[in-house]
């Protein structure tokens, strides 16, 4: 049994030798890779410091201005002074929303009065200059202007005849105001004459349809 044992440490011996000489590192090799500048990080304290950042030119301006006390109050009266412009502005316009909001209900009836006597006007000064196809155009333009008041129609400044038409499509009298259309646009857009006994004819179906709306 010794002599097994002995045998044994006979074979493992040498390797164990050569693995503990074979993890120690030549003292030249180690100077030189310690004097390499990659590895400088592992010798050198100075690289072990952890740098703080350094503040922006602004970030430190900044710094500066709100150390002092007279630019806190000022930027104190700043602020304040716009908030309470805001607070004005604010103040004043639901103020001037309720004051038009309170004139559109409250519109007097002597302003559709006048607007009313203001087509008229423009209607007779026109026959009285025998200048008819303008007096088309104002016939027509009154009955746009029944129309609207009466909510028969969605007036808008760029509104066109054709959507006038679309919205009266359910009223039984809409061929009459599309005849009435197809006539202002031939004598106004199409330049067609209107003579006085034409004149008289058109004016009285203008005066026949604004009958019904009213």
């Amino acid at each position: 049994m010794k002599r097994i044992c002995f045998f044994v440490w006979l074979l493992l011996a040498p390797g164990l030798v050569f693995s503990q000489t074979s993890r120690e590192v030549p003292q030249p090799v180690v100077d030189s890779l310690q004097s390499l500048k990659v590895f400088a990080y592992a010798n050198d304290p100075a690289y072990w410091v952890i740098e703080e950042p350094q503040p922006s030119a602004w970030a430190a301006l900044l710094s500066r201005l709100f150390a002092v006390a007279w630019f806190r109050r000022l930027l104190i009266i700043a602020l304040a002074g716009a908030l309470l412009f805001l607070f004005v502005r604010m103040i004043l316009h639901n103020k001037l929303a309720m004051f038009s909001r309170r004139g559109a209900r409250l519109k007097p009836a002597m302003e559709e009065e006048q607007e009313t006597a203001g087509y008229h006007r423009f209607i007779t000064d026109a026959e009285r200059q025998a200048d008819f196809r303008s007096a088309v155009r104002y016939q027509f333009l009154f009955t746009l202007d029944l129309l609207k008041k009466g909510d028969w129609i969605q007036w808008r400044t760029d509104g066109t005849n054709r959507e006038y038409l679309n919205q009266l499509n359910k009223q039984k009298w809409q061929p009459e105001f599309l005849q009435l259309t197809r006539l202002f646009e031939k004598v106004w857009y199409g330049g067609m004459p209107v003579a006085g006994d034409q004149y008289d004819r058109f004016r009285q179906q203008f005066t026949d349809f604004n009958k019904r709306l009213s």
